[in-house]
């Protein structure tokens, strides 16, 4: 495998206190059934410009360029999300009543992350993330969720 498929794999592998379910980019279902929530989607690919007000291919990174800061060699940077989605619509959930949940289970995340920031070796530095808590739709059903927007840099 090469260093993307290996940084896929090592963040759909990423063990969140209080999630109960985790998808590689693979596995992702077009359903997410409410029993295996909160839940972890790996989406290597742009989300619907209307989800958490929608940035088709509008954040895009530096692409290929090269270091040199006394190191060689090209790298490359990739937008990745890691979806999380917490609890559907309609069962007492909004975003102000789902906040404790949702910052507990982001605490979570970023601890875990921080045990394997370079994602097993497969980045060349850590992560930039950025999150983003609201409601979104995923499949047929709207859902409290958190869009951790990950930034990669990795070597060629």
């Amino acid at each position: 495998m090469g260093n993307f498929s290996d940084a896929l794999a090592a963040l759909a592998d990423l063990t969140v206190d209080g999630v109960a379910m985790s998808f590689a980019a693979a596995d992702v279902p077009s359903e997410v059934d409410s029993a295996l929530l909160p839940a972890l989607l790996v989406m290597p690919t742009e989300r619907d410009k209307n989800q958490f007000g929608g940035r088709l291919f509008s954040g895009r990174g530096d692409g290929l360029a090269m270091v040199t800061l006394g190191e060689t060699g090209a790298v490359y940077t990739a937008e990745i999300t890691h979806l999380l989605l917490v609890s559907p619509e309609g069962r007492g959930t909004t975003p102000r009543a789902g906040l404790a949940t949702l910052a507990d289970l982001t605490d979570a995340y970023f601890a875990a992350l921080r045990a394997d920031v370079r994602l097993g070796g497969a980045l060349k530095y850590p992560p930039r993330v950025q999150v983003e808590i609201g409601m979104t739709t995923y499949g047929a059903g709207r859902y409290l969720a958190a869009a951790f927007r990950h930034i990669w840099t990795l070597g060629i």
